[in-house]
């Protein structure tokens, strides 16, 4: 398997995923964010790892929003406490930190199981990091990307500060295209949430609901309300 794939270390265990060639212009980013417990490839019935990645597919919805929150550092379970997302899902934790930071997109109900657009991810991506939102787009460099394009403002942010550049032919060369509308795989997304990770930091890191950053990391300082009142009580 590792003559085949890449070793990564997840959880203090070293594993290879199969489906990713030493080779492969993704390879080491799909190592870093493994690594960072920001991926951890496909897990079986009983939760058990796959050894498979799947690089080449079509990334969902629930999937990018998972690993661009997990990218900018969010505590997904502390969000989960204080706010329901109302979906019965295995991304309903990271649909509380969407919810409660007012992310301009957030994936629910069947909608967290369909495939991801190229658009929906920069602005997945642009709202977990809190990239400052260039409004004017007048240097846009994609010849599919204008005023009205859905997220347009999202995609420009990103690519003014290299995070991501477009399509690329054959030679590497720019194509000035991005296509906002079409599928994106979970190895461009990878990509994209590394770079985010390098360019930003993590940006999630230490935030609590309420928009608000906090010095405690021990979740025994945190105080939730519901209907039998304050917990802890004292």
């Amino acid at each position: 398997a590792g003559a085949m794939g890449i070793d990564v270390m997840i959880d203090g265990k070293m594993m290879s995923f199969v489906d990713v060639a030493p080779t492969a212009w993704y390879a080491a980013d799909v190592r870093a964010a493994a690594e960072a417990g920001i991926v951890s490839g496909y897990k079986d019935k009983y939760g058990k790892l796959t050894g498979k990645f799947g690089p080449g597919n079509n990334i969902t919805m629930a999937e990018a929003l998972k690993i661009a929150l997990e990218g900018a550092g969010y505590n997904e379970e502390v969000y989960a406490r204080t706010i329901s997302s109302g979906v019965n899902h295995w991304s309903s934790a990271y649909v509380s930190v969407a919810m409660a930071e007012g992310f301009p997109i957030i994936p629910r109900g069947t909608v967290l199981d369909r495939q991801a657009t190229r658009a929906e991810v920069a602005a997945l991506i642009s709202a977990s990091f809190m990239v400052d939102q260039d409004t004017n787009l007048v240097g846009i460099p994609y010849t599919d990307v204008n005023e009205r394009t859905e997220y347009g403002i999202q995609i420009e942010s990103l690519t003014r500060d290299k995070v991501i550049s477009g399509d690329t032919d054959v030679d590497g060369q720019l194509t000035h295209t991005f296509r906002p509308t079409e599928r994106i795989n979970r190895a461009e997304v990878t990509k994209m949430v590394v770079k985010a990770k390098a360019t930003y930091g993590m940006k999630g890191e230490g935030r609590i609901p309420g928009g608000s950053s906090s010095s405690m990391t021990n979740n025994d300082n945190m105080v939730t309300y519901d209907a039998n009142g304050f917990s802890p009580q004292v």
